[in-house]
Parts: C-alpha cells; sequence; structure tokens
C-alpha cells in the first residue's frame, strides 16, 4: 500500500471515530447512563482473577472449578469485571 493510501486510510478512521462518538454522545443526551472508566471496570481472566483473590482469601486449590462453574451458572463469562468477580464470590457465600 502507497503512502498516500496509509493517509487517506487513517484520514478515514479519524472520521469514522469522530462520527462514532457524536452518535454515542448524542444518544446518551437524554439518559440516564453513566459511563465510567478505570481500572476496576477493566475485563480480567478468570485465572488472573483467582491468582488475585488468592492472596487476599486463602482457598483450597479444588474450589477453582467449583467456583468458575458457579460464576457461569450466574451469567458471568470467562472475562469480567474484578467487581463482578468479587460480587459473584461474595454471592457463591465466601466473604472477604
Amino acid at each position: 500500500m502507497s503512502d498516500k493510501a496509509k493517509k487517506i486510510d487513517t484520514k478515514l478512521l479519524e472520521q469514522m471515530k469522530a462520527m462514532e462518538a457524536a452518535k454515542r454522545e448524542e444518544s446518551l443526551k437524554g439518559s440516564d447512563v453513566t459511563i465510567i472508566t478505570g481500572s476496576n471496570d477493566e475485563k480480567v481472566d478468570f485465572d488472573t482473577w483467582w491468582m488475585d483473590i488468592n492472596r487476599r482469601v486463602k482457598m483450597k486449590p479444588w474450589m477453582k472449578e467449583i467456583v468458575q462453574a458457579d460464576f457461569k451458572g450466574r451469567g458471568l463469562g470467562r472475562r469480567e469485571s474484578m467487581k463482578k468477580f468479587d460480587e459473584s464470590l461474595r454471592l457463591f457465600g465466601i466473604k472477604f
């Protein structure tokens, strides 16, 4: 691809992003939706969360599969926010 084509592609991408941001802002104008960004809402893998929670709460290694199955039953995916995983663990019955 030539340099000119790359410049056109980047300009087009920037225009598309600006249009999408404008549409998103317009659609959220009258709603009560609050967009929160930050490390608490970043999605992490279940294994990463499991390692982190085991630093705070010592759990038996065999519990990992049981907790993961419970989370799956609650509708959580393989990648969720730490907050969702923590709340689901509380619902599972482990207080920390």
